[in-house]
């Protein structure tokens, strides 16, 4: 019970990190669109 608790903790972690990350690139894509617009 615990060990699988632990490895689905495990997934959830990889999957936060992963919408982290896509979050990161979506902002630096929107940004740079702002910047390229603005400029």
């Amino acid at each position: 019970m615990i060990k699988d608790w632990s490895s689905t903790f495990e997934i959830i972690k990889k999957y936060l990190n992963y919408l982290l990350e896509r979050f990161k690139e979506d902002r630096i894509i929107v940004y740079s669109g702002y910047l390229s617009f603005v400029t």
